[in-house]
């Protein structure tokens, strides 16, 4: 009830009419439609979790609960996800988010950047230098092309930092280590990566929760 008192307050439009409104997003952490972002987030993030640490980029202790970082996954492909969302309407993001025809492609691609940064020493040769190259590029090309605001860079960039943090500090406590970091605790290519994440995957779970049509549609044929 909170929630939606507080979307009450909120329901301003950002931009043009049909843009979606602050209390939308306030309002989607009760619909169904958050559950998507957490589908996406025990799947796709677990599995791409999984890469760095087959990849042996990420060591984690003996004994490390395995459900543990899953709900770990559930939670960060969606609460930043929708903090994302609610960042790009309060500050008045001038343009809707991309079609899933877009958002998804961009998504898949993250993850297969993703896969460069676990695999890409061992079968391309790379170097932390060479990935962080690889992936700033991407981060900016896909920001430039499919966003090219303020709000966006902004928001992708304080995502960045606050993801870094946060596993510096879980570094920091022992819960995790990075096999090479260069970056306090982490490797120096994990700011791209957090910045390309959000660049696409945000898109995508923009897309998700402001869009007023069902995620999944079924017809009669």
């Amino acid at each position: 009830q909170f929630l939606y008192f507080i979307a009450d307050l909120f329901r301003f439009r950002s931009s043009a009419e049909d843009m979606p409104t602050v209390g939308d997003a306030l309002a989607s952490m009760l619909h169904h439609r958050i559950l998507y972002c957490v589908a996406v987030g025990v799947t796709l993030g677990a599995y791409l979790d999984f890469t760095h640490t087959h990849g042996t980029e990420i060591l984690y202790p003996p004994g490390t609960n395995h459900w543990r970082g899953i709900l770990t996954f559930a939670f960060v492909y969606s609460v930043p996800g929708w903090l994302f969302t609610l960042w790009c309407l309060a500050t008045g993001h001038p343009s809707k988010p991309v079609s899933y025809r877009v958002s998804v492609p961009l998504t898949l691609t993250m993850a297969a950047l993703y896969m460069v940064t676990s695999y890409g020493d061992e079968l391309l040769g790379l170097d932390a230098t060479h990935k962080l190259a690889l992936v700033a590029g991407a981060s900016v090309a896909f920001w430039w092309l499919w966003d090219s605001s303020w709000q966006g860079f902004v928001g992708s960039f304080l995502a960045a930092c606050l993801g870094c943090f946060v596993e510096h500090t879980l570094c920091e406590i022992g819960s995790m280590h990075y096999v090479v970091a260069e970056l306090g605790r982490v490797p120096y290519w994990l700011f791209a990566l957090y910045f390309l994440a959000t660049v696409t995957w945000g898109q995508c779970a923009r897309r998700i929760l402001t869009d007023p049509s069902p995620v999944v549609t079924w017809r009669r044929v």
